[in-house]
Order: structure tokens, then sequence, then C-alpha cells
């Protein structure tokens, strides 16, 4: 039997590299069945929204409408001349800005194609350099796993219609990994650091998770010159690597730094919006428990797999004296546990991608280093079902995608379309800020806190909520209108004594991707009921089927249907 790696121009211990011939049978095989999951969900998924290209979520309308206001108005924000740091991406939203200021109809379709571009460079990356999966002659679990990884484990056609920032995030994270396995073979001066802290920058003014691979960097650095670690060919100094993971803690914290400053100069908090609101609710402080980590890791089973399965390759080095791969294992280790301590896992499994893209990627490079020979088909066995028992859930979510879709459009997308059609130019409030902001014109008032300052610090200094108060100030100041706004929304920004309900929209198909199955509609003050009653009835013709909308008579009939519990 061939054996399992084939390494060329190898300049560290553990970077492996793949045939020209290898990387050609995994572009084809996981290729095409990535293109053709891709493309199947996505044409059900326009099927589902009756014709329209829906994400998922609303997220992605969100980069969208500070896109659109950023090419027509030069405004950093959701409502044109009012900077908000609403994204938490902003070389992401910025560059579909970019694009859509050169091409305005393309805006839409951006996510969509900027994805698939990315997958086709994780796929690519994972073709050249692991070699642990791909097609073997008369291997048929080499095929099985080859066809099943970016499907099933990467999660990639999922991640395309998430239509969010991650998969390039994760391509960035992946090129970090790459480079930082090099560098075993430098000295880490910084002309030979200076790749590597150039994809780290720019993976930081993408996500701010950067920093925990950054953390991992400087931690593997410093393990990888140990001597129970270290390697005959590593002459690191220990000043060079502090310096070199301090480095690399430093281009990854820089854009995060950069865009507080800015924030500062426009008279906004030096964190976005929405990382005070999201702090404001959640309650978490800097540190968690070892039991709290856990906790938020077990959540995505994917994850507490990766890394028992790294804690076994650190602990197998021990043993065999074998290191290749403790630097790469290493700072994937250190950057799950940061990620568990201090950073979000979950929606829809958009937070976590990276993660998991590169805790696949370097256990896939490092059990080259363990199946060899005879011992790669068993390896391969206990891979695929490894995975294939702790994926159901993304597989799910696969599968729910056109539903997703279907839920996207036919509540929050005909939110947005609402308040363009009946209130386009004058001030509304919700905490959907995405399609609502994307279709309208106008002031807006975001009860959530991203888009609107204000509210963010009010959940900051009123442990999570909005005071009653507060809202009705902001209302009356900015002369809204109109109020769409799921229910439980009501639980963090109080809604005020003279809020007035007009109606309600229920979604009658199963919810896979909103909050709540209803939307409901406020008039802020007594005398805008009637007209936001008659808009509403008037409105009610456009909605799609599977969305029924209530009157207030239909509501109260409603409510003696079916009290509440």
């Amino acid at each position: 039997m061939r054996p399992a790696v084939t390494v060329l121009s190898v300049t560290a211990p553990g970077d492996i590299r793949a045939t020209a011939e290898e990387r050609r049978r995994f572009l084809i095989v996981a290729g095409s069945a990535t293109a053709l999951v891709t493309a199947v969900i996505v044409a059900l998924s326009v099927r589902a929204a009756d014709g329209h290209l829906v994400y998922v979520i609303d997220d992605p309308a969100i980069h969208m409408s500070m896109a659109r206001q950023l090419a027509q108005h030069g405004t950093w924000g959701v409502t044109a001349g009012i900077y908000e740091p609403a994204s938490s991406a902003p070389l992401w939203t910025a560059v579909l800005g970019l694009i859509a200021w050169v091409i305005p109809s393309s805006l839409n379709l951006l996510p969509l194609l900027l994805n698939i571009v990315a997958v086709g460079a994780v796929l690519w990356i994972f073709a050249s350099y692991q070699v642990f999966v791909t097609p073997r002659r008369a291997d048929p679990m080499s095929w099985i796993a080859t066809i099943t990884m970016p499907v099933v484990l990467l999660f990639l056609p999922g991640l395309i219609m998430l239509g969010m920032e991650h998969v390039l995030h994760s391509v960035l994270c992946l090129i970090a990994m790459v480079l930082l396995v090099r560098l075993e073979g430098s000295q880490l001066r910084l002309r030979e650091l200076a790749p590597l802290l150039a994809v780290v920058f720019v993976a930081g003014t993408i996500r701010v998770e950067t920093v925990f691979l950054a953390l991992g960097i400087a931690i593997g650095f410093l393990v990888r010159r140990t001597t129970q670690f270290g390697d005959a060919q590593i002459q690191w100094k220990r000043g060079a690597a502090l310096r070199a993971g301090a480095l690399a803690v430093g281009a990854a914290a820089t854009p995060f730094i950069i865009y507080g400053v800015v924030n500062r100069a426009f008279h906004r908090s030096f964190l976005p919006n929405s990382v005070i609101a999201k702090a404001a609710q959640s309650g978490r402080g800097p540190l968690q428990s070892p039991g709290k980590v856990l906790e938020a890791l077990a959540s995505d089973p994917i994850l507490i797999l990766l890394g028992l399965a790294a804690a076994a390759y650190l602990c197998w080095v021990g043993v065999s004296g074998h290191r290749d791969h403790v630097l790469a294992v290493t700072t994937f280790l250190v950057a799950l546990l940061a990620q568990g301590m201090w950073g979000d896992i979950g929606w829809w499994g958009r937070y976590q991608a990276w993660l998991i893209m590169l805790g696949v990627l370097v256990l896939c490079r490092a059990a080259s280093e363990i199946a060899v020979g005879v011992l790669l088909r068993p390896a391969l066995l206990v891979f695929l079902l490894a995975y294939g028992t702790v994926s159901t859930g993304r597989t799910g979510l696969t599968s729910a995608t056109p539903l997703a879709s279907s839920n996207t459009y036919r509540q929050r997308y005909q939110l947005g379309k609402f308040f363009a059609a009946e209130y386009q130019g004058r001030a509304i409030a919700t905490g959907e800020l995405g399609y609502a902001t994307l279709f309208h014109d106008g002031p807006a008032v975001d009860l959530l806190g991203l888009g609107t300052y204000d509210v963010a610090i009010a959940m900051r200094d009123h442990d999570g909520t909005v005071p009653a108060s507060t809202v009705a100030r902001l209302l009356h100041d900015r002369h809204v209108r109109v109020v769409g706004i799921y229910p439980a929304t009501l639980g963090v920004s109080k809604p005020p004594k003279a809020f007035w309900q007009a109606g309600r929209w229920r979604l009658t198909e199963e919810n896979v991707s909103t909050f709540q199955d209803t939307v409901e509609f406020f008039a802020p003050r007594a005398r805008y009921r009637h007209e936001l009653e008659r808009k509403l009835a008037h409105f009610s013709r456009e909605l799609p089927s599977r969305v029924k909308y209530l009157d207030r008579a239909a509501m109260l009939e409603d409510f003696f249907k079916h009290p509440p519990q």
C-alpha cells in the first residue's frame, strides 16, 4: 500500500503537502459533492421563498443595509447620515459596500457569490495541505470521507446560504495555520513572520475571534520550544518565541483597536453596539469556570470531539516521541478553549465554523503522522463514525435551509417590505434590523441595540434591559410612527404604557430560523393607531401564503381560543 503521506519540499517538521494528483482528485470529488448539494439547497430555498433569494437568517441583510448606506451615502450605519458601529465584521461590510458602489444591482447576490468563492478556497486548502482524507483507488472509505467531510462535517453548503462572513474568516484562519507550520523551519525573524502577521491582521478585520487564534499561536510557540514538546530542528530562543507570539496577538487585536478609536471619534463607545448589547444580555464575566467552558463547547458536540482528539494527540506525543504537529494542535486547542470561555457558539453553526474547519485540518494532518500503512483504513473508519455520530445537528440544518429561507422571507423580509411600502421616509422602530433597514429609507430605532447606540448603552447600564422611560423618550424624540417587533423583544426593551397594539402577523408554517412565529405591530401614540391599522389591512393583501394577518378583533378572538399558559 502506498504511504499515507506524500511530502514535497518540506521546510518544517509538520509541513504536509499533497501531490498534484492527490489535490486534483480531492478537488474533483469533494468539489462536485459540495457544488451539487449547494445547488440543490439554493434552488429549493429560492423556490421556498417564492422565487426570491433570501438567506436563512436576517443578519446578512444587516451587512447589506450598511453596505447600501456606505455605497449611496458614505454612511457607516443603517440610517443615512448617522454613524453607528452596527457591524462587528467591518471588512466584510466594507467589501460589500465597495462592490455595491460599483455594481449596485449586485448587492443581494454578493454574500452568496463571495461565500461560494470562499468555499472554493477552503476546498483548495484541504486538497493541498492534508492527505489523510483524499480519494484512493480500491479504498471506498476514503471516497466516502472525501464526499461527506465538506458537506456534513465542514457544513459548507449550509454556510453558503447563511450569507455571512464566517467562511471567509475561516479561509484566512486556515491560511494562517499553514503559514504558522512553515515557521518551524525559521528563526522567527520579523521578515519570516510578516506573511503570518499580515493574514492574522486581515482576519482580525473580519472577526474579533481571530484574537483567540493569535492567543493559541502565542502559546503554541512557547510549548513547541520546550524539551517535552520540542524538536531537534527547532532552535527558537525564548525571547524570539515570546516576541513572535506578542506580534501575532497584536496583529489580531489591532483592527479591533482601530475600529474602537474610530467609534470614539464619532462619539460612540469603543466597542461595537452588538458587543455591548450581547455582553449586557448574557451577563458573562471575563472569566468562566471550567464547567461553564465545557458546557458552552458541548452545545456543539463536534467541538468536544475535536478537543478530545487534540488532547489525545498531545498525550500520544509524550509516549511516541513524534512531535511534528505539536505547534498546530496546541494552537487549535488553546483557540478552542478561548472560544468556549469568551466567544459565542451556535446561531446556525456560524460562530464555531472557523474552529471546526481549523480543527479538522489540523487533526487530518496529525492523523497522517499516526495512521500510516495498515492503520490508515481503521483510522478512516473511526474518523467517519466519529463525525457521523455528532454531525446530525449540522445535517439537520442543511436539510432545513429551504424552510429557513421561507421563514425569513415570510416574516422579516415582509416586515421590511411593509416599512418600505407604508412608512418610507418616516421613522420606524424594530428589533429586526436587517431587511427592515435594507428596504426602508428613513430613521430607524433598533430596540435590540445593534443599530441604536442609546439602546445598547441603556442595556449595559440596566442589566440587559431598557427601561420603558428610555424607550418612550427615544420613540418620542425620533418621531417614530410604527413599531414592528417580536413579543420577546419587549422583554428586553420595555414598552411604555402608551403603546397601542394594532395587529399581528402569524407564521403558520414550521418555524426553524426566526425567534418567534409572531410579529406584532404597535403605535407609539394613540393618534397613530388608526393609521397603522389601515396600513396593516392594506398591506395584508400582499402577504404571501402561510402568513396570517390578525387585526385587533381577530387577536381578541384568538386570545380566548388560545389563552396564554
